[in-house]
């Protein structure tokens, strides 16, 4: 048998340990049993590659004595003159070796314990490479197939797949299977299958849906595209994802600020509240029409247009209301209101003679503001007086205007009272 068949059987001999190959930089050599049969290989020669003299005639006898695993070793001091790591070797099997006698020179020697020479003697041991068959590597002492999910490419390379099952596919580490409602969406094996296609927004149902809403935020469910929030002041009053939220609820008469809160036929618009029209703005329902002879002060569309204009006095100084006459001794009270900037009551009445008449005319304005005028038929003569008080003068017929001040809506009273 040559040499290379010998080396070739030493495959079966595995010891323990493990770890890539060429890991460590010194040998761990122990006795084994072989169960190689028995033989003897004669007129080996061994031929060194460091300058020693080569040895022929040589016999080698198996099964091994010894195999050795390479190992890398600590907790060694440092030794004077000893030299630094060495480089990474191989596991090996050692074999008995005879050799025709002779003279072997010295042999320099730095390792770790040191620097120094030492006188060889004759050979007993050769040692061979452990190789593995054709398609597998050696990984520590085992030879392995770097074809598979556990040695992917390298040793210990170990092939895992979030949400999924990996593959090693020539040398490389790859997505076989992914579990249902996941997807490899990236191509990057080392992340796995990452998307969830189930509720994943960019990937949904499969790789590249990617969901959109119009004036919101999109979102995934069970697979399908929906929507997850709309943007204020928006909302999806018709449910459909395709169409996002198309609402504009700060606007929209039919959906004021919520789906389904229709100004058009809001309770502000009943007849008990005097409304005649609304608009939405800002999300609310707003009165913008009374029907007339009301006014919506306080902007409230639930109380709508709750403001009546009493009307107790004309509109005009020509259609003044006719309150009559009074006499000495007596008074007449009118209360009314003027809800709208520059709107005008009208009043006449007569101080009769008899007595001791003394015409007073007092306005009380209680909270709007009021204009108050008295003057003397006809309605173009320059007024007598102004105020909150008057004293228009002789017994006689006078007229008396309110009017309503600047400033927003408002449903405050005013009263009139004429004493003589």
């Amino acid at each position: 048998m040559t040499r290379t068949a010998l080396i070739g059987m030493i495959v079966a001999c595995v010891v323990g340990g493990g770890g890539p190959a060429s890991a460590g930089d010194h040998l761990k050599c122990m006795t084994v049993k072989d169960p190689l049969h028995k033989g003897t290989f004669p007129m080996v020669t061994l031929a060194s590659d460091t300058g020693r003299p080569t040895e022929n005639g040589c016999v080698i006898k198996a099964p091994a004595k010894l195999c050795c695993d390479a190992v890398d070793e600590s907790g060694v001091p440092s030794q004077p003159g000893g030299a630094g790591p060495g480089n990474p070797t191989t596991p090996f099997c050692c074999y008995q070796v005879k050799c025709p006698k002779g003279t072997e020179p010295p042999m320099s020697v730095a390792d770790e314990f040191g620097t120094r020479d030492v006188q060889p003697k004759l050979a007993k041991l050769v040692c061979a490479p452990i190789t593995c068959p054709e398609g597998q590597t050696l990984c520590g002492t085992e030879c392995v197939d770097l074809t598979t999910s556990s040695d992917c490419g390298a040793c210990g390379n170990q092939c895992v797949a979030a949400n999924g099952i990996a593959d090693c596919v020539g040398g490389h580490c790859a997505i076989a299977t992914c579990d249902n409602g996941f997807a490899d969406c990236d191509g990057d094996p080392a992340n796995g299958c990452e998307a969830n296609v189930g509720s994943d927004p960019a990937n949904c149902g499969f790789c590249g849906h990617e969901c959109t809403v119009a004036n919101g935020t999109a979102g995934c469910a069970l697979g399908q595209c929906t929507i997850a929030s709309c943007a204020p002041g928006f909302a999806d009053c018709d449910e459909t994802p395709v169409d996002g939220c198309e609402t504009d609820t700060a606007t929209n008469p039919s959906n004021c600020g919520a789906c389904g809160n229709d100004c058009n036929t809001h309770v502000c618009l009943s007849a008990l509240t005097h409304v005649s029209s609304l608009v939405c703005n800002d999300g609310t329902c707003d009165v913008t029409g009374c029907d007339p002879g009301y006014f919506d002060t306080d902007g409230v569309c639930n109380d709508g247009c709750e403001c009546a204009d009493a009307g107790t006095g004309g509109t005009s100084c020509a259609a003044a209301a006719d309150l009559g006459t009074i006499f000495a001794g007596q008074t007449t009270d009118v209360t009314d209101n003027l809800p709208a900037a520059g709107q005008q009551a009208w009043y006449q009445l007569t101080f009769g003679l008899g007595g001791t008449p003394s015409p007073k005319v007092t306005l009380t304005p209680g909270t709007g503001e009021f204009i108050f005028t008295v003057l003397a038929p006809p309605c173009n003569s320059l007024p007598i007086c102004t105020g909150t008080l008057c004293r228009p003068g002789p017994p006689g017929t006078y007229l008396v205007g309110v009017t309503r001040g600047a400033g927003p809506l408002n449903c405050a009273s005013y009263q009139l009272s004429f004493s003589e």
